[in-house]
């Protein structure tokens, strides 16, 4: 996605040139695909290509718990980076989107991540960036766990 932005990007603020603000987009990016993506795969994988019909405990609680970083990381930011959106808001809602066909997340119990989703759906390329493929994984999932 930085490779994007700095080749095709008009506007670079989805991934400034301000070091600074980069560490913490990277960091929040690295935080997606070690942390969020990684729990979820797990799961996906054993359902998917194992066959596998329920989540176990450890995996749920695994996921609840990467949530619980989540919620944390928007404490005090409007987006997960900081206050302006950035292409980790992307990567991590298209993640944590998905992975709440596995192990859906209670609004209660997550007030921040709640008002983030909603903000990025109300992004006017949302459907295009994240919808079609979310519905895409939630029928995959939902075939495979009826077999």
């Amino acid at each position: 996605m930085g490779y994007l932005v700095e080749k095709y990007g008009k506007d670079k603020s989805l991934y400034p040139k301000d070091i600074k603000k980069r560490a913490i987009i990277d960091q929040r990016l690295h935080f997606d695909s070690g942390v969020i993506f990684a729990r979820g795969l797990a799961v996906s994988k054993s359902i998917v290509f194992k066959g596998a019909k329920e989540i176990s405990q450890e995996a749920i609680e695994s996921i609840k718990e990467a949530y619980g970083f989540l919620e944390s990381l928007l404490l005090n930011n409007k987006w997960v980076a900081g206050d302006e959106l950035s292409i980790a808001d992307f990567s991590i809602v298209t993640t944590f989107t998905s992975w709440n066909v596995l192990v859906p997340y209670e609004e209660a119990k997550y007030p921040k991540i709640t008002a983030w989703v909603k903000q990025m759906e109300k992004l006017s390329y949302y459907n295009e960036v994240n919808a079609t493929g979310f519905e895409m994984y939630k029928s995959l999932i939902q075939f495979k766990l009826s077999l």
